[in-house]
């Protein structure tokens, strides 16, 4: 249940994203990513679970829209990497404002995880912790897979005025040759593991999913936290639950050990 109040904002001209702000001067501040695409829309409840359960701990969490996502100006088909990047520093200077002197981590679900574990790679001094949640480890499996639900699902219904799919789209929004291409190059256990990274899976059992267990053996399993929460997977289109556990165990894995 959403337990905190939310504020509006634009972290850099142009790119809007929701501040849950913390009662007092937070300890931390995190941004979150969540998923992408279709999967973004069932999960938005969850996300904001997440956010203000952070909140209600005393801790300012940012969840930015980046270009051509969400509310934020500008379309897919235009949007990169590089322009993403870019983004990510304006939120980051953004909750930097708002937490002062506090450390700053992140966090990123799905394809929001791979995206996350790359802006890590990328500006490792941007953020002192990451918690991967479910993360998609092949940028290519993933976009393949979501182009080939679109094919069954077009098989099933009446598509037949439905313009067909062009090679960048995904799940009907049309991506930028270079972001296509660019996604598709991400794999999750050809990046560099980050010196303080936790892995937060739910699933319908405490097994860890092959994704998660190639990518622990690509970095190295001593370290890492990982939890294994027993919960419907929230990306994936469903009736809405509650996810005050979901959350909980999260936000604790996420903030274990902050002084």
């Amino acid at each position: 249940m959403l337990t905190r109040a939310c504020e509006p904002c634009c972290y850099s001209p142009g790119r809007l994203g929701v501040y849950y702000a913390p009662d007092a001067e937070p300890p931390a501040g995190v941004m979150v990513l969540p998923p992408m695409f279709e999967e973004r829309r069932s999960a938005q409840r969850a996300m904001a679970e997440f956010c203000s359960g952070l909140a209600s701990r005393g801790i300012g969490a940012l969840h930015p829209d980046l270009y051509g996502c969400g509310n934020s100006e500008g379309s897919l088909a235009e949007a990169s990497l590089a322009g993403w990047c870019d983004d990510l520093e304006a939120a980051v200077a953004f909750l930097r404002e708002r937490a002062g002197t506090a450390p700053l981590y992140l966090a990123g679900c799905r394809l929001g995880g791979l995206l996350a574990a790359w802006y890590a790679n990328h500006r490792p001094s941007a953020t002192e912790r990451l918690l991967l949640w479910n993360p998609v480890a092949s940028g290519s499996s993933y976009l393949s897979a979501a182009r080939k639900r679109r094919l069954i699902q077009d098989s099933l219904t009446d598509a037949a005025e439905r313009p067909a799919g062009g090679p960048t789209e995904v799940e009907g929004q049309v991506l930028s040759e270079t972001l296509f291409d660019e996604l598709a190059k991400l794999d999750l256990t050809k990046l560099t593991r980050p010196p303080d990274v936790r892995v937060f899976q739910c699933s319908f059992n405490d097994r860890l999913t092959l994704d998660i267990q190639k990518l622990l053996k690509a970095w190295g399993e001593d370290g890492i936290p990982v939890t294994c929460a027993v919960a419907q997977p929230f990306w994936n289109a469903h009736t809405p639950a509650g996810y005050d556990e979901l959350v909980n165990a999260a936000a604790e894995l996420l903030l274990g050990g902050l002084q």
